[in-house]
C-alpha cells in the first residue's frame, strides 16, 4: 500500500502545508512503526469502504425510503413554483410600495414649489438667452 497519494490528499484538501507534508513524508519513510499504524489504518479503510459498497438493500426498501423522503421534502420546503410566485410578489408589493413613497415626497408642497421655481427659471433664462 502506498502512503503518499492520502498525504497528498491531505495538502490538497488544505488539511496540511506543503512543508509540513514533506516532513511528515520523511518521518513516516524512516519510522517503521508510524508506517505499520498508517497502514493499517489505511487498510481498516480499505476494509470499510469494501463492506459498505457491498451492502445492497432491496428495490422495495429503497422505494419506499425515497416515497418518505419526498414527502419529507414537501412537508419542510413549499413548490418552488409557489416561492418564486412568493418572492415575485413580494417584490412587486415592494415596488409599489417604494414607488407610492417616491412619489409622495417628491409631490409635496415643499418639492412642488421649487419645481415650479426651477421650471419658471428655465423658461425665464431660455426666453433671455434667445431674445
Amino acid at each position: 500500500m502506498n502512503i503518499a497519494p492520502n498525504i497528498s490528499t491531505c495538502f490538497f484538501t488544505k488539511q496540511i502545508t506543503l512543508n509540513n507534508e514533506l516532513r511528515f513524508k520523511d518521518h513516516i519513510d524512516s519510522c517503521p512503526s508510524c508506517k505499520k499504524k498508517i497502514l493499517g489504518l489505511l487498510k481498516n479503510e480499505e476494509l470499510i469502504k469494501e463492506h459498505f459498497n457491498a451492502y445492497q438493500i432491496s428495490e422495495e426498501v429503497e422505494e419506499q425510503l425515497m416515497a418518505d423522503l419526498a414527502l419529507i421534502e414537501k412537508k419542510i420546503y413549499p413548490p418552488t413554483y409557489r416561492r418564486a410566485l412568493n418572492s415575485f410578489l413580494n417584490f412587486s408589493l415592494l415596488i409599489k410600495v417604494n414607488s407610492l413613497s417616491f412619489l409622495k415626497n417628491i409631490f409635496s408642497a415643499k418639492n412642488i414649489l421649487w419645481m415650479a421655481f426651477a421650471i419658471g427659471f428655465y423658461l425665464i433664462t431660455t426666453r433671455v438667452i434667445n431674445t
